[in-house]
């Protein structure tokens, strides 16, 4: 997680398409419970995470970053309708 994190918009990575690899990881690891879990407990996450996020939110990558922004604050009524899921208080 914490590399995930700490490199998805690393600069010093030149290939946009290898930047589109780790978002595209994070945002389907964040759709399941465990690993959702394992990002609210890592701090390199909840540190960098939202910051870098708004970062990457350029014309290229828009849609895995909404939908990792949305998953991160759909407990305020906003993004994911399931019920019965817990939502991140850590992440909001």
């Amino acid at each position: 997680v914490t590399f995930v994190v700490t490199h998805f918009n690393d600069p010093r990575i030149s290939s946009a398409d290898l930047r589109d690899v780790l978002l595209h990881s994070i945002s389907v690891l964040v759709q399941y419970k465990d690993y959702f879990a394992a990002f609210e407990n890592n701090e390199a996450a909840l540190q960098r995470m939202p910051l870098a996020l708004l970062s990457a939110f350029d014309d290229r990558s828009w849609i895995p970053v909404t939908n990792i922004l949305l998953r991160l604050c759909k407990g305020s009524g906003f993004g994911f309708s399931k019920q019965g899921e817990s939502s991140s208080v850590r992440f909001q």
